[in-house]
């Protein structure tokens, strides 16, 4: 509440009361980052929740914790979005930048290996007719 004050988002001044509501609290900040975060292109709904300290399974078959790579991955595309505080923006995404991030992408790669692997069925042309 303290740092809600500081950015005077309500009074400064306390009241007497502790049953003062202001609608402003970690749990709206949490739900804040939460609703921003489901933007992200590519974003796990399951990593967010996690990153927020919900349980996301309750049986808890789904220990993200065994993953730190794929963890690490998901933080790398919710990062342009995490800096809530100075309202920075990821410039334009270029043609050059676009195609950069195409070609480093892991998707991209294995869609590729696929198609090589195919090619050999097709190389040949009409061979065999």
């Amino acid at each position: 509440m303290r740092l809600v004050r500081r950015a005077k988002l309500v009074p400064a001044r306390r009241s007497d009361s502790q049953k003062t509501r202001y609608g402003f609290n970690i749990h709206n900040t949490c739900d804040l980052a939460i609703s921003l975060l489901a933007t992200v292109p590519d974003l796990k709904d399951h990593c967010v929740e996690y990153w927020a300290g919900h349980d996301i399974d309750p049986l808890h078959y789904k220990d993200l914790t065994l993953h730190p790579q794929f963890l690490e991955d998901q933080y790398r595309l919710a990062i342009p979005y995490l800096n809530i505080i100075s309202g920075k923006r990821e410039p334009e995404l270029t043609e050059e930048t676009i195609i950069e991030r195409v070609l480093a992408s892991p998707r991209f790669r294995d869609v590729v290996r696929e198609l090589i692997d195919r090619a050999p069925k097709y190389r040949g042309g009409d061979e065999g007719t």
